[in-house]
């Protein structure tokens, strides 16, 4: 017992008319009302908050404090099961701003505003989507080639421009910003290439793709 007592948790509280408030959880002994104001020393178990120990700033045991029937709780929460209900909230919010996106994108409305969308930062670089698929237009529209109907006698064919290089053979970098700006559009509402498409949704799960983002989660975390 005496060795359980050296290993328990403790912080310090002020007492207030004989009661602590712990972990949203209200503890009472009669025995600390001459103690009004005070700071002292209360020890706890994590799974088991029906009790706290209380002491002096000295070492001294003052009294042990029960569960307070104005608790926040019928019963007391352990600090492990209050900490498992905090992750279930931040979860279930989570989930209610991902539902709130789905169904704005049915309504017609773009999943994240403009503001939002505008800028994309790798490595302490600030990129513009908007810019890089503005330079992806261009370039299809340089590698486009529109045949007349009929070329004057003598004249042949400007020869069309050379293709840019194609996903497989660009940087890694390269193919994230293409990706970032596609979905930049995509979050617009603006129409994209079949072929476009095809690439925002699979390259992330390539083994590219997913070498990028590990490496960049790894520098961010560092």
């Amino acid at each position: 017992m005496q060795l359980a007592t050296l290993f328990r948790p403790r912080v310090t509280r002020t007492l207030a008319r004989a009661e602590i408030r712990l972990f949203n959880n209200i503890y009472f002994a009669r025995e600390l009302e001459e103690f009004h104001g005070s700071e002292v020393h209360v020890a706890y178990d994590i799974h088991d908050v029906s009790k706290v120990w209380v002491y002096l700033p000295d070492g001294r045991l003052l009294a042990t404090a029960e569960v307070n029937g104005n608790s926040r709780h019928y019963f007391p929460v352990p600090v492990v099961e209050q900490a498992r209900q905090k992750r279930a909230q931040g979860r279930l919010d989570r989930l209610d701003t991902k539902r709130e996106e789905v169904l704005a994108e049915l309504n017609g409305a773009p999943a994240l505003t403009a503001a939002e969308a505008s800028t994309v930062v790798i490595g302490g670089r600030i990129v513009q989507p908007e810019a890089v698929l503005a330079q992806r237009h261009a370039q299809i529209e340089a590698a486009e080639v529109v045949e007349p109907a009929v070329l004057p006698a003598g004249v042949s064919a400007i020869a069309p421009k050379a293709p840019t290089r194609s996903r497989s053979e660009r940087t890694a970098e390269e193919n994230y910003l293409e990706w970032a700006a596609i979905g930049a559009a995509l979050d617009r509402g603006e129409g994209i290439a079949a072929g476009d498409a095809r690439f925002h949704k699979s390259w992330p799960t390539s083994a590219q793709g997913t070498t990028w983002f590990k490496k960049t989660a790894a520098s961010r975390a560092a």
